[in-house]
């Protein structure tokens, strides 16, 4: 499907081995979804071809949080993921990928083509002010994270304890409140 666009206005919940919350493919689609995206032994979200997704919720993936094949991909709130074959957000090929969150996951925080990236891995400057860029040598993507506190990106596999953590407003003033992960 090409140029196509699809809304989304609550929660998108996915299972099964090898599934996707929202999997997008094709020159000018886009999907936005207003509430969560959860995908268990799957993908939170998949966006391939010069396709665009927009999440205003949180992305929970057991595989992949996010994954971007030459695609756009917006996250407002956490990406997570909890397999160890995984990672919070995969990037490849030209892609970019902004998470006004925090990105959490007990493995790999951030693949970048063949390269994983710690939270402490990012450039010394962003193109986003307030946030953490990654980027890789071969110009397969970019992603850009709101700083997340340190104790939530190495968490126990499955045996997540919710914890408060400064809620991030996206391009405004950091401002703290009580928020629990994953809410």
């Amino acid at each position: 499907m090409s140029n196509a666009t699809v809304t989304v206005n609550n929660n998108v919940i996915a299972s099964g081995t090898n599934s996707y919350g929202i999997n997008v493919i094709g020159t000018g689609t886009a999907v936005t979804v207003g509430g969560h995206v959860t995908a268990t032994f799957g993908e939170g979200v998949l966006v391939v071809d010069n396709a665009n997704a927009t999440v205003k919720g949180n992305v929970t993936g057991d595989i992949f949080g996010v994954h971007a094949v030459n695609a756009s991909i917006t996250v407002n709130g956490d990406v997570k993921s909890t397999i160890s074959s995984g990672a919070g957000v995969l990037v490849i090929s030209g892609s970019n990928i902004t998470i006004d969150g925090a990105i959490i996951t007990s493995f790999t925080y951030i693949r970048l083509g063949g390269t994983d990236k710690t939270q402490g891995d990012y450039e010394p400057a962003s193109s986003k002010t307030g946030y953490l860029e990654y980027t890789d040598n071969d110009s397969r993507g970019a992603c850009t994270a709101s700083p997340a506190s340190p104790y939530i990106t190495a968490l126990p596999q499955k045996t997540m304890q919710r914890q408060v953590m400064p809620y991030r407003y996206p391009d405004a003033a950091h401002i703290s409140s009580s928020r629990v992960p994953g809410r």
